[in-house]
């Protein structure tokens, strides 16, 4: 009876197995559109979706199915794709580039081996890019992108060949080698012609070819070329329209007409603000979708394990219904047995927990300092901005100063040259300038002003101006710069400041100032 017992049972319990598999596979393979029984084919598939399209789902469809399954690839093939779609992921959306680095250098090794044409050229343009981009090494990436062009021409892949020679127009003026860059820049339109892809999507092309232009003084180039971009305006981003007002801005300064060059030197600003303020927001984005594919996995692994206590549950009262009916004592220890499976069931879940928080955390300290770098890029650009602004300002005052000075020293002088003065003088507004960058300050730390003038009331508007400075790490010479003053007399004011504020000999104002 007691063998009929157990493979009763075990029957139950093979029952349940197999409800379990094909449950879990169908929700994986639903959610992912990639199947257990196909997945190195499927992953080929979604790798040569997104070099085509371009579109992050694709990444994220292989990486959440690998975690998921905690699949291993064997196959150098299969895995120097996954490797590279890694390493793009880091690069392109989570901006981590010494990973990003490794993975594609990894992702190298194997596609050389496997003489994989197309993924070697994929992966010398992205590092070429990392290169030039984040660390300035444009030898460097002149070298990786010249090699990306030469297997883009094996593999016979025009797409990627377009790509080529349009990193290698812009690494070329990080070399300040306009030439090269307008060569590059014409090989890149000649071979669009033969691809699938749009001069909509490579629309900034025109802002390096009018600014080559510009570089060497062929003015006519430069604002046709800018004129041919107007058609391709409502494609563009904001950075694309910033880069281009400000090569409208330097053409009209360049021939002497100051006011339109100012007009688009503020358009080039506020398109900048703009840009920057999408490139948070993707940020955050892609930090979001990271934070979800962890948050699906833990709940994949909470449903497999309450699936497998019910099954352990319908198990033990099978097996305690037949123990039951043959012998007392052997209940007892299956009891015993089952009490001690459970608490170290338990224990183990405790431990993967506790390491799964550990991890969490991590990645939390990890986002809070990607922030903390974040708000330090957008007071720098602030304070970039301000120094901008504050350099036209000066421009206008010394052009004023030379009106008002010839008006003065010739009698004959018309009325137009005093009102045009006046005009000018307009232009200039101190007061104007410090309500602007109060408001994009307050925007990066919002109680700021308001802690401050809490702990001291007589603190006035030149020394809120000071603070800001002081806790943006701003140098003495560098606002000294900013403010058109001597270092020194920045110096004292950061003394009276530190008075005001009730501070000791020893103690640190920018510590202080940055716990506000």
């Amino acid at each position: 009876m007691k063998n009929i017992g157990n493979t009763f049972s075990q029957f139950i319990y093979m029952i349940f197995l197999i409800a379990h598999t094909f449950k879990i596979s169908a929700q994986t393979n639903s959610y992912n559109s990639i199947t257990l029984d196909n997945y190195k084919s499927d992953i080929v598939n979604q790798y040569y979706l997104f070099q085509e399209t371009k579109e992050k789902n694709y990444i994220n469809n292989i990486l959440r199915f690998l975690k998921i399954n905690e699949l291993h690839i064997k196959e150098d093939s299969i895995y120097s794709k996954i490797l590279y779609l890694k390493g793009v992921n880091s690069e392109v959306y989570l901006h981590r580039h010494e990973e990003a680095k490794n993975l594609l250098q990894h992702s190298l090794n194997l596609a050389e081996k496997t003489n994989d044409y197309f993924l070697i050229g994929c992966i010398k343009n992205l590092l070429g890019v990392i290169y030039s981009m984040r660390e300035r090494k444009y030898s460097e990436s002149d070298s990786l992108f010249r090699e990306a062009k030469i297997y883009s021409k094996k593999s016979n892949n025009i797409d990627q060949l377009v790509d080529t020679y349009y990193n290698l127009t812009v690494n070329a003026r990080y070399m300040n080698d306009w030439i090269s860059s307008l060569i590059y820049s014409k090989s890149f339109l000649e071979v669009l012609k033969e691809s699938n892809k749009k001069i909509v999507n490579y629309s900034r092309i025109y802002y390096y070819v009018a600014d080559n232009h510009l570089q060497v003084q062929n003015y006519t180039e430069a604002i046709n070329t800018l004129n041919t971009y107007k058609e391709y305006d409502s494609y563009a981003d904001s950075y694309t329209r910033s880069l281009i007002n400000k090569a409208f801005a330097k053409y009209y300064k360049e021939i002497g007409k100051l006011n339109e060059a100012l007009r688009y030197y503020k358009l080039s600003s506020e398109e900048l603000e703009a840009a920057f303020k999408n490139n948070e927001t993707k940020l955050s984005n892609s930090f979001a979708e990271k934070l979800e594919l962890e948050y699906e996995f833990a709940s994949l692994k909470d449903k497999t394990i309450n699936n497998q206590n019910e099954e352990l549950y319908i198990k033990s009262v099978f097996i305690l219904a037949l123990f039951v009916l043959i012998l007392v004592s052997g209940w007892i220890i299956f009891s015993n047995t089952k009490k001690s499976k459970q608490i170290k069931s338990l224990n183990d879940r405790l431990g993967k927990s506790v390491i799964d928080l550990r991890e969490k955390n991590k990645d939390l300290n990890k986002k809070n300092k990607e922030i903390d770098n974040l708000l330090f890029l957008n007071e720098q650009s602030l304070f970039s901005r301000a120094l901008r602004i504050s350099t036209y300002n000066d421009t206008i005052k010394k052009i004023s100063d030379d009106i008002e000075s010839y008006a003065m020293s010739n009698s004959s002088s018309s009325n137009f040259l005093f009102k045009l003065n006046e005009k000018l003088a307009t232009l200039i507004s101190e007061e104007d300038m410090w309500k602007d960058f109060k408001i994009q300050f307050e925007k990066t730390r919002p109680d700021f002003f308001i802690k401050l003038k809490r702990i001291a009331p007589s603190l006035s508007v030149n020394d809120l101006k000071h603070c800001t400075y002081i806790v943006s790490n701003l140098k003495s010479k560098e606002v000294a710069r900013l403010i058109n003053v001597s270092p020194r007399s920045v110096e004292t004011t950061r003394y009276r400041v530190k008075k005001k504020l009730g501070l000791e000999k020893g103690d640190n104002l920018y510590d202080f100032l940055t716990t506000l």
